[in-house]
């Protein structure tokens, strides 16, 4: 019995020591850590660039970071020109306005970063630049 459980703690010890990786051809770690999440977006909506893109500034302890948006985020579809923070709560990204209000939720995805939850419409997807 000792044998087989000194076995099992080095098999996953061996485990934990193993980085995990994409399937992206740069082959980057998937789990990322704090430091090493990417700080600019494009946004592209329904498909098309739109002309507006984000940067993640920074993080307080509570993982609410300050958010600098360029080029056109207020067009007549998006209501991103009012987002001030990003929060990232259980595997969502919130864009929140400065009185709090939630302007758009996202999710990450594949083949891009996130895509919208919210609004519904329309569809959205923040790209790492």
């Amino acid at each position: 019995m000792k044998p087989a459980l000194a076995a099992f703690a080095a098999t996953a010890l061996a485990a934990l020591a193993l980085p995990a990786f994409d399937s992206q051809e740069n082959a980057e770690p998937a789990l990322a850590t704090a430091g090493s999440v990417p700080a600019h977006y494009r946004l592209d909506v329904a498909g098309r660039r739109s002309g507006c893109t984000l940067a993640r500034r920074g993080a307080d302890v509570s993982g609410r970071a300050e958010v600098a948006l360029e080029g056109d985020c207020r067009g007549p579809a998006l209501s991103l020109g009012t987002a001030r923070y990003w929060r990232e709560q259980e595997g969502t990204v919130l864009l929140e306005a400065a009185d709090g209000r939630i302007v758009a939720e996202f999710f990450a995805a594949d083949g891009v970063a996130y895509e919208s939850l919210r609004p519904a419409r329309p569809l959205m997807a923040l790209v790492v630049q």
